[in-house]
């Protein structure tokens, strides 16, 4: 039980590394000004995106807050 419990873990997180990072970058520009917008298109989502833990991605872009977002399989949420 134990193993397959850990098997999910990790699985998700992957899934989260994968498709996450661009369901959030989708999310992010259908929400935007067009002065966010351009700023949002000056930084680099991969480099920025970071996935310490399944589900919870947070972008910290160059010049920006961060902001973490909760992801679950095409769910996204803001996390404050």
């Amino acid at each position: 039980m134990l193993v397959t419990l850990v098997c999910v873990y990790l699985g998700c997180w992957e899934a989260t590394k994968r498709r996450g990072v661009r369901d959030i970058a989708t999310h992010r520009t259908m929400h935007m000004t067009m002065d966010d917008h351009r700023a949002w298109h000056r930084m680099n989502l991969q480099r920025s995106a970071r996935c310490k833990i399944p589900f919870l991605v947070r972008v910290k872009p160059n010049g920006f807050p961060p902001v973490a977002y909760f992801w679950f399989f095409g769910y996204v949420a803001e996390v404050r």
